[in-house]
């Protein structure tokens, strides 16, 4: 299966899951305070029935999102293991390069927590076993079922179209115009921008005035109420829940509120429910086709209409306005109820796959010389920046966030959650956030993404695995490059052939360092105020030389200057003492012109390493 519909099929059917077993929980709660809050108004009812069927979406996308953002949400196409690490990227020679041998002292200590570690106790959940056949199977009988219920609304729409094409305007003596039409069998309020009453023309013939002035006050309390708008809302929000039953439920007893807090208006301004009661018994017996869910109607089904009538015999006092402590305190328990939900909510995991057992456990062991081992980086920042004498890495990554933080800091340190699937590819690098050093921490995924792995081993076999790295935030460090770069004269290759100097790079990090290589203490240091520089400083340097045949330096001029006197003057030094060329190579005929350019910068050691890895445009 297709890793990013595996992917999507088991975020789908998360979700799913999620809703239905939150759903149980949230119209449960709901059901038993309303039930214990019976003096609460219909319309009150209605808006907090209406909370919950918008919380049986959000809660649930919140619950699977969170769980996406954490890293929590189980692989898709392979058995999630967790491995843990400690890299330490191994200082090389690369010529002339922006980074060379990396001090031991600057070495960003990379650590890898195990799922368990890295996430706090109250937010391991516990898990369930799905098969991505059944995983992809529940997304597309919801994805078919809501595609059904979004055809059928669609057609609702249309047949209020037309019914508005067809209609004949009645009167306009009440707050909206009535219109009388041919195509229904039962009265109803439709129109976002042009609202309308829709009457049965047989009906106007069949009820005396009174029973007809009921009507139209119950359908201009669904206009002025906003019905048509809240119902497409719920009508929208059903769609996406097509396939959860407890929207069905929920849906019935939104339709049932709706009626009953229109038909507190009709006994608020007519003083008679009893004699609405009976005009709504006749109509609900009487023969009549389907009334469109789009619209709202003064009927609906029969039970609908068996409460309504017990509810307006009743003598209870009509309240028609909303209780805002009501809707208040709903609003608490449902971000209480995402909360406690999103906390407790189990995840759906893809079952691992079984492996044919054709061997021994022996034999299988045998088939490699590591069968179980986790994520292995092969070499850190991309190869094409590697030479020849650059040695792979080769490190499992090992758990130490301990260290990391010891060294400078719980604050100082960032985390890196990185996906390598089977073929040892980073498919996914996403670095948390941390405010302090949001600049650095986009370089992260750069780098990380770029680097090279292999992918985890579980009895020989390649597993996709993801990993939490843990990066110290180093303090800003002086540094100096230098380049040191031959000149080659026109017709240099005629009388040379492929012969040529290399050009030589290497930096220098502190005061007092001693390089490995021959010409590490020729290269030219910054004075004592520079130290002082503030964090991103940079300056450049770039200078002449001149060599005689014995290779010393007879003439050095500074074309490029710093800005800095000192830090020119140090250049220009280094250049003169040096013996050229500094790599220790021969030819037949050498150059005898060079540039050496020195760079001095006082940056982060992640920053220094984001400027290989530059972000694409």
């Amino acid at each position: 299966m297709n890793q990013a519909i595996a992917h999507a099929a088991l975020v789908v059917s998360s979700a799913l899951f999620a809703s239905v077993w939150q759903g149980i929980a949230i119209v449960g709660i709901v059901w038993l305070v309303l039930r214990f809050l019976p003096q609460l108004g219909a319309a009150t009812r209605y808006a907090v029935w209406l909370g919950a069927l918008l919380a049986l979406i959000i809660i649930p996308v919140f619950t699977v999102s969170i769980g996406v953002m954490d890293a929590t949400f189980p692989s898709a196409t392979a058995p999630s293991i967790t491995n843990t690490l400690i890299s330490r990227p191994v200082g090389v020679t690369r010529g002339v390069s922006p980074v060379d041998a990396t001090p031991s002292h600057l070495t960003p200590i990379v650590s890898i927590d195990s799922q368990d570690d890295a996430r706090p106790a109250a937010s391991v959940r516990s898990t369930v076993a799905i098969s991505p056949i059944a995983a992809l199977a529940a997304a597309l009988i919801w994805l078919l079922v809501a595609f059904g219920r979004g055809i059928f609304l669609a057609l609702d729409f249309w047949k209020l179209a037309l019914i508005r094409r067809t209609a004949r305007l009645w009167t306009d003596a009440h707050e909206y115009p009535v219109f009388l039409s041919e195509a229904i069998d039962v009265p109803l309020a439709a129109g976002f921008a042009q609202p309308r009453i829709f009457v049965p023309a047989s009906l106007a013939d069949r009820l005396d005035d009174d029973a007809m002035h009921a009507i139209l006050i119950h359908e201009v309390a669904h206009l002025r109420r906003n019905d048509v708008w809240t119902n497409a809302l719920a009508r929208l929000a059903q769609i996406v829940l097509a396939a959860n039953p407890i929207a069905w439920f929920v849906m019935r007893r939104l339709a049932i509120e709706r009626e009953i807090a229109c038909d507190d208006w009709v006994v608020a301004r007519t003083g008679a429910g009893d004699a609405f009661a009976r005009t709504l018994a006749a109509l609900a017996w009487g023969p009549r086709a389907r009334v469109p869910i789009a619209a709202a109607s003064v009927l609906g089904s029969r039970h609908a209409i068996v409460v309504r009538i017990e509810r307006l015999l009743d003598a209870r006092p009509r309240r028609l306005r909303l209780s805002p402590a009501a809707l208040g305190g709903a609003l608490m328990v449902f971000a209480l109820l995402a909360i406690v939900l999103q906390a407790v909510s189990p995840v759906l995991a893809y079952t691992p796959p079984q492996l044919t057992q054709t061997v021994t456990a022996a034999a299988t062991s045998a088939a490699c010389a590591v069968p179980n081992r986790g994520i292995v980086m092969t070499n850190f920042l991309p190869k094409e920046r590697w030479t020849i004498k650059t040695p792979s890495i080769n490190v499992e990554l090992k758990n130490n966030a301990a260290l990391a933080i010891k060294k400078v800091g719980a604050a100082n340190v960032a985390t890196v959650d990185i996906t390598v699937n089977t073929a040892g590819k980073a498919t996914k690098v996403v670095a948390s956030p941390n405010l302090r050093y949001a600049s650095l921490i986009a370089i992260l995924p750069r780098l990380y993404r770029s680097s090279g792995y292999l992918p985890a081993l579980v009895n020989c076999v390649p597993v996709e695995s993801t990993v939490r790295l843990s990066v110290p935030m180093t303090p800003p460090e002086p540094s100096t490059y230098s380049a040191i770069v031959p000149v080659y004269a026109a017709g240099w290759s005629d009388a040379n052939g492929s012969c040529k100097i290399q050009s030589v790079g290497h930096r220098r990090n502190r005061i007092g360092f001693q390089g490995k290589l021959p010409y590490t203490d020729e290269l030219p240091w910054y004075s004592g105020t520079m130290l002082q520089e503030p964090e991103g400083s940079e300056f450049v340097t770039v200078a002449r030389v001149h060599v005689d045949a014995d290779g010393s330096a007879a003439r050095v001029v500074l074309s490029r200057s710093s800005g800095k006197p000192a830090f020119d003057q140090a250049s220009l030094s280094a250049a003169r003492r040096a013996m050229y060329p500094l790599s220790q190579q021969t030819c037949p005929t050498m150059p005898t012109d060079y540039v050496w350019t020195t760079t001095y910068e006082n940056v982060r050691l992640i920053a220094r390493l984001g400027k290989l890895v530059p972000a694409k445009p």
